[in-house]
């Protein structure tokens, strides 16, 4: 029988790999972003395997997030991917092998652990990454979702409401809701085009090919 591996039931791991931001808005990202692959049926499985496929997912979507601080503010450092894998997420050894399968031939016995699980994360990117691309509509609003989530840039949205203090929340939230107005997505995504703001966008736009080079012989 087909289960779900919903929000409420991962949320504890996604605070453990999504601790980026003290405002949590990477959190909060995440949150989003795992509504998007639901709909996509990322987050199905029928059996303890599947399920482990399932929670690389949400591990994936750690190492995309991690990637585009990289991509736009030349920051944070690779994940640790077996802590991510032993102890946050709880998938053993023995399970990774049985996910690499036949695959485990192309990996190599004499790989490193690290490769191996690179290797797996690697195997959900681009269906991770499409299915972003559809919950959110385009790589223009994905763009702009994960570009909010740094309480430190600066754009200059108008917003008709005297008592909204801090406008990028709120542009967040309405990236984030899958509803973003037109107008905001062109003031975040065209004025103020800085270095950092389109290395960002080319990421996204060019396919969000990894930044920690896991996709190296990976084909």
């Amino acid at each position: 029988m087909k289960r779900y591996l919903d929000w409420i039931d991962i949320e504890e791991e996604a605070r453990e790999i999504f601790d980026v931001r003290t405002e949590k808005q990477d959190l909060k990202w995440a949150h989003w972003a795992w509504e998007a692959l639901r709909r996509e049926g990322l987050t199905a499985y029928e059996n303890a395997l599947e399920l482990c496929r399932v929670k690389i997912r949400m591990m994936t979507l750690g190492v995309l997030y991690r990637e585009f601080c990289l991509a736009a503010w030349d920051d944070y450092d690779k994940p640790d991917l077996s802590q991510w894998f032993e102890e946050v997420f709880l998938i053993s050894k023995i399970k990774v092998g049985q996910l690499l399968g036949n695959d485990f031939q192309e990996v190599g016995e004499s790989e490193p652990e690290e490769f191996a699980l690179e290797f797996l994360i690697e195997k959900e990117r681009q269906g991770v990454i499409q299915s972003l691309k559809k919950g959110w509509g385009d790589s223009s609003i994905l763009f702009a979702s994960l570009w909010l989530t740094n309480p430190d840039v600066e754009e200059y949205i108008y917003i008709e409401d005297e008592n909204v203090n801090n406008k990028n929340i709120v542009a967040f939230q309405l990236c984030n809701g899958f509803n973003i107005p037109g107008l905001i997505l062109a003031e975040i995504v065209n004025s103020n085009a800085t270095p950092e703001k389109m290395s960002g966008f080319h990421w996204i736009n060019e396919g969000a090919e990894s930044m920690f080079g896991y996709e190296k012989d990976f084909d």
